[in-house]
This record gives structure tokens, C-alpha cells and sequence, in this order.
């Protein structure tokens, strides 16, 4: 409102354009309710994105009022003839703004299922904002006393612009600078033409400068470091290392607290990852501190260094709609043992591309396991099968069930296993007795081999074929960039036949939103040709029209490098309701010009 009294120097005027907001809104909660829609990040969102938009309808008549009734006609004929003149621009402006954002509706994926409800909210909110202009604000305008007083002499040889801006010195130098600038544009065509074309080649060439994500970061003020040392690893060693890097963390004068939690499950030194620690780092509020939770990251990183034989993985706790890691890359083939070199090959390669940092495997997360390997030549000669052998081992460590018991309408599994202290060693385990179809009590050592090592938490398949996952953060440089490093670096890598590796988690969801979301632009220029073409009943006006939306994009490629904002779904929303706003502009400006 402080804008529009700038421009329109009068409180009435400018009440009157105030009060279609709030009407507006208003008249848009009655539609989210019949649509069954909340109040939400979104729709508010949505709300607070439209409110610029709410105004322009209104602007557009109220001036035009204001401008006919500068020329001396009657409160009510400026009224009437200024909401006819541009009641078709308007609307058919209006209308090309929905077509912007109703292709949105139909977008699949993460991006559709964020920003249906935003465009459903700017649509509905638009819809109102049109019936106000073309209703309400000329009613409010034919009530308004005539203000505006004109000298009788000159009074149709003076141009209304020059009328309305001869009291505002600012203004009126800007028009008449403007004025200057379109007859020298009109003049001299061809080098206009020739000079947006240059600028706007030059510009789409520094697309290349800006980084692309999926969404910008949000600093949570939160990290994990999670901390892991080889199968076996005592917990009091685990708990020293960790009480050392914790003392690191402490030291940085950001952190507010700090949770530690070393190994999980059984007793204290005797559970299976006792050889792992998880560091909760909780960061003081945004407003009293001068650094990102990134930053702190990256100092962190060099103050604790590496320690033998230990792997320490940072995970910053951002806001994120996607699960999983922002680097993540699957593996698939056939055997673990070829995955397994393909991973850490790769692992090694991508520890060179700059801010790719805690790459680890999914091979990697092993525990420790008995391997039973049995002699089939000797199971054979007892008159046993593989089969037989491994569901005897089974059923004598985890129990196989006999029978039920039923107590009070209850029913209980009766389970029959060994005592825990009859296979505790494994000697005790090779001394386990297999009874064969002869009637035959063989020792387990006897026709098979039992010894301690280690295996995979666990084995991945899809497309019933196995794969492995490679994961990793990303610091100080935007995911598109590193990605496309990355590629260029495993594009040398040679795969054996029947191995393939893809990039999947953010980066997958980010090219499939970005794909989405580019189809939509292009539906809704298609629409907004249509809408056009109708109003103007023309083909030819429309080109005039949609031509100038590339152009708008200039402003934004040179926006994005300056502030170092990245390629986002949030940035293509942005892109795709630029478009309708400069179709708005467009639209008025050519309906104008031909009446």
C-alpha cells in the first residue's frame, strides 16, 4: 500500500486498492474449503505469493478510472468507461496467469505433490482478485468526489500522462526519459532486436555458471557424526576415541549441547556395535551465530582429522524430502565379490571430485557371523543332504516349534532349542550332533568346516539381481555441479558385462522434477497462446506475447549468479510464475496500445 500511495499520491485511491486484499483472501478461504483443502505451508504460501498478484487487476482499472477522470468526465462515466476499456485485457490476463499455474496441477512426484496446492491456492485467489476489479473497485471509484480539477484552457491539447505527472517532478522525469527511450527504440528497430537476441545468447551460455540442486539447503542446526571402528573393537577403546572427538566438538564455540551414544544392544562391551558412536551436536539459534551449520561442518572435518583404522561420517540434519544421503549411486550384478571392488573402485575415484565427503559403502557394513562350510562329498557318504545339515544347525540355535499350549483362550508356540551355553564356544558349536536317515550321530566338524568371519548387514536385490549402495554428503557446492564431476570421472571407468551403476536418491528425484516441471512451462505457454490468440483474435499477437517470456529470463540467470542461489524446484516455481506475470504485463500493454 505504501508502494501504490507512491505512485497514485492519494489515501482514497489507495484504500481502495487495499481493501481488495483482504476481500480477496477472504473470498479464497471459501474455495479452499470446498476443495477440502487446509491451511498450510503451502496454501499460505500460496496466499502470500498471490497478494502481489491481487493488485495488479485492481491497479490496472483504478488507474484508468483515475485517467479518464483527469480528462474531466463525470465520477461515474470514468468509472464505467475505464473498467470497459481494460475489463477484456485483464481478464484475459488473469486468465493466461491460471493456465501458468494449472499445469502445475498435474505434475507427479515430490514437486506435484508440494506445489498442487499452491497453484489451486494462486488460481482460486486470482479468480477473486478479477470479480473485485471489475466490480467492486469501479463501484468504490464512482463514489469517490471529484478531486481532480483541470484549467479549461489547453485542456485537449495537453496529454494526460503530462497532465497527471506535471506535479511529480520524479515521475515526470522518468516518463519523459522513458518517452525518449521508446522513440529511440522505435527508430532503430533492427539494433533493439539485434541486442536482446546478443544479451539473451550470452546469458542462457552462463547457465552453465549456476548451480542446479533438488531443494536449497535449511539450516536445521543440527549434525550427527557418526563414528565406527573395525568388527570387534573393544568398547572401551570405541568410548576413548569418541570422548577425543567429542572434546573437539565442545570446543567450537557454536555448539549448544551435545548427545553420545556408544554401541547399541546387549551388555556394555559384549553388544554386536559396540564398535560404533553416534555424536548429536545441537547448534546455537541462527540470530546468535555468524556461521552456517556447513561451515562449522567443514571446520570440524579438519580439526578431528583421521584416526587409524577409524571411519568418521558427518550428516547434517537438513530439511529434506527425499530419504537417504544427497550422493547416492547403486551398484548391480551378480556377485557380491565383483560389487564389492566395483564400490570401493568407485569410492575411490569420487574421494577426488571437490565436496564429496564420508563416501562408504553399503559392503562395508558387515558384522560378524559364522561360516559353515559343508563337505558334500562327506555329507553324502552319511547319507545327508546340505539341506538337512543347515536346518539341523537351525533348528538347534534358533529353535524349531513342537507343539502349542493353551492357557485362557491364549495360545503359545512351544519352542525347542539348545541351552545358550551348549554352542557359547565354538568348539562346543563343532561338537554338534546331526543324526542321519541310517540312524547315524555325526559330529557337525565332521562334515563341515566352522569358522568366525564376517558378512554383509545385508544383501540388496532389485530386478532380482543384487546391488550395492554407495552414499555420500555434499559440502559447499551445489549437488548439479558435483554430479556432473562426478560423471565426467566415472565416465573412464570400464564395468565388467552384466555390472551397472546409476545415480539415484536427490539426484534422481531432482532431474525427475526438473523434467516435470519443464513440461509444465511449456503446457502453459501453449495454453497461454490459446488464451491469447482468443482475445486478441489473432495468431499473430500471441508470438508478440510469448516472445517476450525468454527475455524475462535474462534478469533471472544474472540474479541466480549474483546471490549464488542455485537451480531448484523452488527456482522453477519461480520461473514458471515469472512467465505469467510477464504474459500479464504483455497483454495490457499490447491491448492498450490497440485501442
Amino acid at each position: 500500500m505504501l508502494v501504490l500511495y507512491a505512485f497514485l499520491r492519494s489515501i482514497k485511491s489507495t484504500l481502495i486498492i487495499g481493501l481488495s486484499i483482504p476481500i480477496s483472501v477472504i473470498s479464497t478461504f471459501t474455495l479452499l474449503y470446498f476443495s477440502k483443502l487446509t491451511l498450510n505451508m503451502m496454501t499460505l504460501g500460496g496466499l502470500s505469493l498471490g497478494v502481489g498478484m491481487l493488485v495488479d487487476n485492481s491497479i490496472v482499472v483504478l488507474e484508468n478510472i483515475f485517467l479518464h477522470r483527469e480528462s474531466g468526465e463525470d465520477v461515474h462515466l470514468a468509472a464505467e468507461l475505464g473498467a470497459n476499456e481494460v475489463g477484456e485485457a485483464i481478464t484475459a490476463s488473469t486468465l493466461t496467469t491460471i493456465a501458468v499455474f494449472l499445469p502445475i496441477v498435474y505434475v507427479s512426484g515430490i514437486a506435484g505433490e508440494l506445489f498442487k496446492t499452491m497453484g489451486l491456492t494462486i488460481t482460486f485467489s486470482l479468480l477473486m482478485s478479477l470479480l473485485v476489479a471489475l466490480t467492486l473497485i469501479p463501484m468504490l471509484s464512482s463514489k469517490q468526489r471529484k478531486t481532480v480539477h483541470l484549467s479549461s484552457q489547453n485542456t485537449n491539447n495537453v496529454p494526460a500522462g503530462a497532465k497527471k505527472t506535471k506535479s511529480k517532478g520524479f515521475f515526470a522525469f522518468i516518463m519523459q526519459e522513458y518517452s525518449y527511450l521508446i522513440d529511440w527504440s522505435l527508430r532503430h528497430r533492427g539494433i533493439v532486436v539485434i541486442m536482446a537476441i546478443v544479451i539473451l545468447v550470452v546469458s542462457f551460455s552462463l547457465l552453465s555458471l549456476v548451480g542446479a540442486e533438488f531443494f536449497p539447503a535449511i539450516d536445521q542446526g543440527n549434525f550427527n557424526i557418526n563414528i565406527s571402528l573395525p568388527v570387534g573393537t573393544n568398547f572401551d577403546v570405541t568410548k576413548e576415541i569418541t570422548r577425543e572427538i567429542e572434546q573437539v566438538i565442545i570446543s567450537i564455540p557454536e555448539i549448544k549441547s551435545t548427545f553420545t551414544t556408544i554401541g547399541s544392544g546387549g551388555t556394555m562391551g559384549m553388544g554386536s556395535s559396540a564398535n560404533n558412536a553416534t555424536i548429536m551436536a545441537t547448534l546455537l539459534e541462527k540470530d546468535k551465530r555468524d556461521r552456517k551449520s556447513s561451515e562449522i561442518i567443514a571446520e570440524l572435518r579438519e580439526r578431528i582429522g583421521e584416526y587409524p583404522d577409524t571411519e568418521i561420517h558427518f550428516s547434517e540434519q537438513n530439511l529434506s524430502f527425499t530419504s537417504g544421503s544427497p550422493l547416492t549411486i547403486n551398484i548391480t550384478g551378480d556377485t557380491i565379490e565383483e560389487l564389492d571392488f566395483i564400490a570401493r573402485s568407485i569410492v575411490s575415484i569420487l574421494s577426488e571430485v571437490e565436496g564429496v565427503y564420508d563416501l562408504q559403502s553399503s559392503v562395508e557394513e558387515v558384522r560378524p557371523e559364522l561360516h559353515i562350510a559343508i563337505d558334500r562329498e562327506k555329507v553324502n557318504l552319511f547319507g545327508l543332504s546340505a539341506g538337512q545339515v543347515a536346518s539341523s544347525v537351525q533348528d538347534a540355535l534358533l529353535g524349531k516349534v513342537a507343539g502349542y499350549f493353551q492357557e485362557g483362550g491364549e495360545r503359545y508356540d512351544i519352542t525347542v532349542r539348545l541351552e545358550k551355553s551348549d554352542y557359547d564356544e565354538l568348539q562346543e558349536l563343532e561338537n554338534l550332533i546331526i543324526s542321519s536317515s541310517y540312524g547315524l550321530q555325526i559330529p557337525l566338524k565332521e562334515i563341515a568346516e566352522v569358522k568366525v568371519g564376517i558378512g554383509p548387514q545385508g544383501i540388496n536385490r532389485e530386478n532380482q539381481q543384487r546391488q550395492v549402495t554407495i552414499t555420500g554428503n555434499i559440502s559447499g557446492r551445489f549437488l548439479g555441479n558435483v554430479i556432473r564431476d562426478c560423471k565426467e570421472k566415472l565416465d573412464l571407468l570400464v564395468l565388467p558385462d552384466g555390472y551397472l551403476y546409476a545415480f539415484a536418491g536427490e539426484q534422481q528425484e531432482m532431474v525427475k522434477s526438473f523434467r516435470e516441471l519443464f513440461y509444465a512451462l511449456i503446457l502453459s505457454l501453449c495454453l497461454v497462446y490459446m488464451i491469447i490468440a482468443a482475445q486478441f483474435e489473432s495468431l499473430l499477437f500471441p508470438f508478440a506475447v510469448i516472445l517476450s517470456v525468454p527475455f524475462a529470463f535474462i534478469g533471472v540467470i544474472v540474479a541466480l549468479m549474483l546471490t549464488g542461489t542455485s537451480l531448484n524446484v523452488l527456482s522453477l516455481i519461480g520461473l514458471i510464475m515469472l512467465g505469467g506475470i510477464v504474459v500479464n504485463n504483455a497483454i495490457v500493454l499490447i491491448d492498450y496500445i490497440n485501442q
